[in-house]
C-alpha cells in the first residue's frame, strides 16, 4: 500500500527519489512512489526540484517535511485531501 496520510494541513505522502534521471516523473513501483529527479543530490537541489515540480503539478506548496538527507522523504502537498492527491497521482 502506498503510504499515503491526511491531516488537518494536507495530505503527507512518502516517496523514494532517485535522483540524476533522464527526465522529472513519478512512477509506481512495488507499491511505492518513485520520483526520478533531473538534478543531483547536492546541496539540496534534488530537493528543491521536487518541491518546486510538485507544487506546479498540484497547484499548491509541495513542502519536504523530513529525508531532507535520504533518498527516503516524506513530504506534505499543503490544502489537498487525500481523494485529490489521489486522483492526481491516480493511486
Amino acid at each position: 500500500m502506498v503510504s499515503v496520510k491526511e491531516t488537518k494541513e494536507g495530505t503527507i505522502i512518502k516517496v523514494y527519489v532517485k535522483p540524476k534521471s533522464k527526465r522529472f516523473s513519478i512512477k509506481f513501483e512495488n507499491n511505492e512512489i518513485i520520483v526520478h529527479c533531473t538534478e543531483p543530490a547536492i546541496k539540496g537541489r534534488a530537493n528543491r526540484e521536487i518541491e518546486k515540480k510538485l507544487s506546479k503539478i498540484f497547484k499548491v506548496k509541495a513542502i519536504i517535511l523530513s529525508g531532507h538527507a535520504s533518498r527516503h522523504k516524506y513530504i506534505l502537498i499543503k490544502g489537498l485531501s487525500f481523494e485529490k492527491v489521489k486522483c492526481r497521482f491516480k493511486i
